[in-house]
């Protein structure tokens, strides 16, 4: 929890300070860049890095030769992926600076972005062993070492690179991950502890099929369709708009992110209790990233002025805060179903994540195609409809199947909650006295907490 903290409280304070150097527009030039990758790096490599947590707590205990193998296997096919993607991104670097969304002066900016796309895989796939050995603390020393070198890095890159340099600066911080992991990785392999098993590797190539290739997929489609609408936005309505959308889009990063490490010790035990039917552990595993995610987000709904404040008076108004609003209900939807997402990987139902994947980008391009007239506002209001839409779409065979309970998607309690929220989102857009706000927030927050305490407490 520290770690985790420290690290992304690092990195949020370095992207606000971004923010207010490079002005909207360049930082919806910055964001443009950025987001794309992170995208890629959340669906793709998180999906890798879920593989290696999942199989190497699995089989470590079990079977220490095969979760080696397992390990090398991952890497190798990480690796493989992230030079590919690396050297197709820096290839097409001229054409989508040019032609696709008429940024020239991008390029350069674009090539170095390239690079985190490789490093980004790698890293992903290095933590994920680490989470699958349960070296928790080693992952966050990882976060924070960096967290510190990084924030100075970001601060410089910006102030005298601009966008240009904030992008080097990124790229600087993903590689410093990526040899900090692997320090910890090599210290393992030196004390005997694990090590990777890259010459008897293929004999685990039955989990490419199952696992891998539709995790892969999952982010490659992903990539594309997430381009797509970022370009649709800049072309409609300018990089002021996408500084807007990028603004509002960092805080979903940063709490996405420290959900994520906060609740990574779930995918390993539930890897290594796999058959035993706790579903007492699978409750705890959906609901506290989702109360983790309500923690943040319900006074963020009430109050988006305060990200107003935060980024500065050029991202202050009423457009800003009815982003905010919207982008903050898409990371709780995000949050209640990070928990799922470890249960398909229990399960290996990556096929089905692609699925959801294809249908969440499909609607999210229509959607938005509908109503990008509004700019940031109507991207933000695409991104909840895609996720929410994914959901109901893909969730109601994972029931029938059996592999979630129903308990998880339409009980009594899970019903009341999403209630309550839609009721805080009608009050803060309709935007009424503040005073008027405090009341009902703190009526709904606390009902809310009080709820999730007997929830929790069974």
């Amino acid at each position: 929890m520290f770690g985790s903290m420290i690290s992304r409280g690092l990195l949020f304070l370095a992207w606000v300070i971004i923010a207010r150097i490079l002005g909207q527009e360049h930082y919806g030039e910055y964001g443009l860049i950025r987001n794309t990758v992170m995208m890629f790096a959340t669906f793709a490599g998180s999906g890798m890095g879920q593989a290696a947590t999942k199989f190497v707590a699995e089989f470590f205990h079990k079977d220490r030769i095969k979760a080696e193998r397992i390990a090398a296997l991952i890497t190798r096919i990480g690796t493989i992926t992230g030079s590919t993607i690396f050297i197709i991104a820096f290839l097409l670097s001229p054409y989508i600076a040019e032609n696709t969304i008429h940024a020239p002066w991008l390029v350069n900016e674009f090539r170095v972005a390239s690079l985190v796309l490789l490093f980004s895989t790698i890293n992903s796939v290095q933590v994920g062993v680490l989470e699958g050995l349960g070296l928790f603390k080693k992952v966050a020393s990882i976060n924070t070492i960096n967290g510190i070198i990084s924030l100075p890095l970001f601060v410089l890159g910006a102030y005298y690179g601009g966008v240009y340099g904030s992008v080097i600066a990124y790229c600087l911080s993903i590689m410093l991950l990526c040899v900090l992991s692997s320090w910890h990785i090599r210290k393992q392999k030196l004390s005997g502890h694990f090590a990777f098993n890259y010459k008897d590797c293929w004999q685990e190539r039955k989990i490419i099929l199952v696992f891998i290739l539709p995790a892969l997929l999952g982010g490659i489609v992903v990539l594309p369709i997430k381009w797509v609408t970022d370009v649709l936005l800049v072309n409609s309505s300018g990089f002021s708009q996408m500084g807007v959308f990028t603004a509002a889009m960092t805080i979903n990063i940063i709490i996405n992110s420290i959900a994520v490490m906060l609740n990574s010790p779930f995918l390993n035990i539930i890897s290594k209790t796999k058959g035993s039917g706790s579903l007492r552990l699978e409750r705890l595993n959906i609901f506290v990233p989702w109360l983790i995610g309500i923690l943040f987000a319900f006074p963020l709904i009430m109050f988006p002025d305060l990200g107003g404040l935060v980024f500065g008076k050029e991202y202050a108004g009423r457009q800003f805060n009815q982003v905010f609003i919207f982008i903050i209900v898409y990371t709780l939807v995000l949050m209640y179903k990070q928990g799922f997402g470890r249960l398909f990987a229990l399960h290996n139902l990556q096929w089905i994540a692609l699925l959801s994947n294809a249908i969440w980008g499909g609607s999210l391009v229509v959607s938005f195609l509908l109503i990008k007239s509004l700019g940031a506002v109507g991207l933000s209001i695409s991104y909840v409809i895609a996720t929410i839409f994914s959901t109901i779409i893909v969730y109601p065979y994972i029931i029938k199947k059996g592999y979630i309970s129903y308990q998880f998607v339409i009980s009594p309690f899970v019903i009341v909650i999403w209630v309550i929220t839609a009721i805080l989102v009608l009050f803060a857009l309709l935007n009424f006295s503040v005073l008027l706000n405090i009341v009902i927030f703190s009526i709904l927050f606390s009902s809310t907490l009080y709820l999730f305490y007997k929830e929790l407490k069974k």
